[in-house]
């Protein structure tokens, strides 16, 4: 019980009951994919895609097989869940479809919650690292887990809340190893670049600015004896940390594609986007909808970066060196993403792209709170977090595909529609909220005059609409989707649970934030 009274420990408590009672309870889109890589290594040892899993997002390797181009990491990490799924097959007799589908329960309200719990916790504790007050250093973070759409993507499957835990966990190596300069910090932080490249291999582009500024930060402080000595530090870091995985990167391409720089990306653009290639989006058009078009910006969808500017100038005189690691990882991220064909992320919530690179955006908010702000300035504050906070909570309401399958002229390669407000994606999903309140909600999707499958552009019938309009919190979803009333009501218990365990929490919680506030001030 005397944990339970530690604010950490209440903190990382109703954040993971939270983010476990939004999920959606299965594997959806490009994740069922990695998902039956991971089946595939748990059977066979092998990690080509399965046989019966139908999909065009793959490279057919030298051997024959289907190989998935994205990167292996979440794979390994479902690992342990293709296991627990065999087990249940082979020794409980369980139906391998049952099976695989509580494996899948267990990944969407375990394992992720968990993984975006803890990038929260990284990025509380690289704060308190840089000096700020826990008081200031456990509103910043939650900010960043409810009032961002890290919500959104420590909810779904993809990959950019692995790579955002990763580049936090770099960071702080970061900030460690300025104020205790040694190998085993510039090791850690290397270690924590490579590992995002197993996730994402476009992840160099974030992992690159902060190997660099972190390393020649210290060698050009060093003494002048010293130089050489820091410098082969980090080089001896970047080989024993990031190389090995650029080594084992290198090797699975040359083994599947016969060249260490074909990772199948290249092989599988030439189909996927039905003869579009996958870098052939105008950088400048792309980086203005990342930042300004109402159907897809970062800062529409995420309003609490509009406070940035107000301390961001604060932020960087006292952290330089974070500050440059962070803007190389960002300016990088967005550059680089700017030249993708599908830059917008697809069927997907915002720029999912720039999701991992969130966390870095949000670094200088924790400015607001560390000291007291005067009542006008409060007030304003509160409303763009509690503006911000809804938009995200929105994103997990429904499916985030529930807007592009009502209109799939909306197709995964962004076009005009992104700049027309009246198609906004953010604005829809509230007209779709006050509908399915008033009981006005339409299951009608707008029809596709020409279906190209490579676009995801194809008509959807009624019954399609419904099931993405379902509420798509794992009870909810199950529902609509036909489970029998038994599953339904253990799922709904387990789900109330979930919640009223959360919310006995929260007072405690909220008890000690009030106190540390109070001792701050």
């Amino acid at each position: 019980m005397k944990l339970l009274k530690s604010p950490e420990i209440l903190f990382v408590s109703v954040l993971f009951l939270l983010l476990s009672a939004l999920s959606p309870g299965n594997i959806p889109g490009d994740t069922a994919i990695r998902w039956s890589v991971a089946r595939q290594l748990a059977q066979t040892g092998s990690a080509h895609i399965e046989d019966h899993v139908a999909t065009r997002y793959h490279a057919q390797g030298l051997d024959g097989k289907r190989y998935s181009f994205w990167g292996i990491g979440q794979s390994l990490l479902f690992y342990p869940f293709a296991q627990i799924s065999r087990l249940l097959q082979s020794a409980a007799g369980i139906n391998p479809k049952t099976a695989d589908l509580f494996a899948q329960f267990l990944i969407s309200v375990f394992l992720f919650p968990a993984i975006a719990t803890l990038g929260t916790w990284a990025f509380y504790r690289l704060l308190l690292q840089m000096g700020y007050s826990r008081y200031a250093s456990f509103v910043s973070a939650g900010l960043l887990a409810v009032a961002t759409m890290m919500l959104h993507y420590g909810v779904c499957t993809h990959e950019q809340s692995q790579v955002a835990l990763l580049l936090i966990l770099a960071l702080w190596c970061l900030v460690k190893n300025r104020k205790s300069p040694g190998f085993i910090y510039a090791w850690c932080l290397c270690l924590a670049l490579g590992i995002g490249l197993m996730f994402r291999i476009s992840s160099v582009v974030m992992a690159l600015p902060i190997f660099l500024t972190a390393s020649i930060q210290e060698v050009t402080a060093a003494p002048r004896n010293a130089k050489m000595k820091c410098a082969c530090k980090w080089l001896s870091a970047g080989i024993l940390g990031t190389g090995i995985f650029v080594v084992f990167l290198l090797w699975q391409n040359y083994t599947r594609f016969g060249s260490i720089f074909e990772n199948g990306y290249g092989i599988a653009a030439k189909t996927m986007f039905g003869g579009t290639g996958a870098f052939e989006s105008s950088p400048l058009q792309a980086l203005c909808g990342m930042l300004f078009s109402p159907g897809k910006s970062i800062v529409l969808y995420n309003p609490l970066l509009l406070l940035i500017p107000f301390v961001f100038f604060g932020f960087a005189k006292t952290h330089k060196t974070v500050t440059i690691a962070a803007l190389g990882a960002i300016i990088g991220n967005m550059l680089f993403n700017s030249f993708h064909t599908t830059w917008a992320g697809d069927y997907a919530w915002s720029c999912r792209y720039q999701a991992a690179v969130l966390p870095l955006l949000a670094l200088p908010l924790v400015e607001l709170f560390q000291n007291s702000m005067k009542p006008f300035r409060r007030a304003v504050v509160i409303a763009v977090i509690c503006i911000s906070t809804a938009i995200q909570f929105s994103s997990v309401l429904y499916s985030f595909s529930l807007e592009f399958i009502q209109n799939p002229n909306h197709t995964m390669v962004p076009g005009q529609y992104i700049w027309d407000i009246k198609q906004s994606h953010l604005l829809k999903r509230f007209t779709n909220i006050y509908d399915h309140a008033t009981g006005r909600q339409s299951f009608e999707s707008v029809p596709v005059i020409q279906e190209n499958r490579f676009l995801l552009q194809r008509n959807h019938s009624p019954e399609n609409v419904r099931k993405a309009y379902a509420v798509n919190f794992y009870p909810f979803k199950a529902r609509v989707f036909g489970v029998s009333k038994t599953l339904y009501l253990a799922l709904l218990t387990l789900w109330a649970g979930t919640v009223a365990a959360m919310i006995c929490l929260m007072a405690p919680f909220l008890k000690a934030l009030k106190t540390l506030r109070d001792e701050k001030l």
